[in-house]
């Protein structure tokens, strides 16, 4: 398996701002791995790529909540993203 098969080329590119002229954007953060797995899923399903950061770091910290997973998207893609995240988890976005 080639970095590109495991989906790892994409996120670098996201990461870096190269991919569509875009860089990442915080949607937001939060301890509860339920909510973050799912709106992921809703944004997939909607065509927005989401990325996860932190993840790995709050579970060697123990998961007690100390490091928040902060949940990302494109840019570009951010007003959607914001909108889909008031509909499935209204109250989650803090401006």
């Amino acid at each position: 398996m080639t970095r590109q098969s495991l989906g790892l080329y994409d996120n670098f590119h996201y990461l870096k701002g190269e991919q569509r002229g875009y860089g990442l954007v915080e949607l937001f953060r939060t301890n509860d791995p339920v909510l973050i797995s799912y709106v992921v899923a809703i944004l997939t399903d909607e065509g927005i790529n989401a990325v996860v950061l932190d993840e790995h770091t709050s579970v060697l910290e123990g998961s007690i909540g100390a490091i928040q997973r902060r949940l990302v998207v494109p840019e570009g893609d951010l007003a959607a993203a914001r909108e889909i995240l008031e509909d499935v988890a209204p109250g989650e976005l803090k401006d």
